[in-house]
């Protein structure tokens, strides 16, 4: 694996984002605090030394850099999505998808 690629847990923050011109936004849809995406982005900044966002009272915009990134980011996430979506439907067994809260997963469905 190349090592000169950031990580992945920060690409999915910056492109919720991105495209949702918010971090608040962006933090619901992901079900994470406000303040853990803008530390993400900011590290993503760092690592890539530029800034991503113009950051306003509220409002938050892409730098031409930031543009430029989210056409990548976005290409790699569409391509991961669809080799996940063809690698799950070659198993032709019927799939079971259940939702629990956090604290029922583990008391109840996860192996002891």
């Amino acid at each position: 694996m190349p090592t000169h690629l950031p990580p992945l847990d920060l690409m999915e923050p910056f492109e919720a984002a991105a495209r949702l011109g918010s971090f608040t936004r962006a933090a619901e849809e992901l079900s994470v605090t406000q303040s853990a995406i803008s530390q993400r982005v900011r590290k993503l900044e760092t690592l890539l030394d530029t800034a991503l966002f113009i950051r306003r009272h509220r409002t938050i915009t892409l730098t031409p850099e930031g543009r430029e990134l989210l056409i990548g980011v976005r290409a790699a996430l569409q391509h991961m999505t669809a080799a996940t979506r063809a690698l799950r439907q070659r198993d032709g067994r019927p799939r079971v998808r259940l939702g629990a809260d956090t604290s029922m997963a583990q008391l109840w469905l996860t192996p002891a």
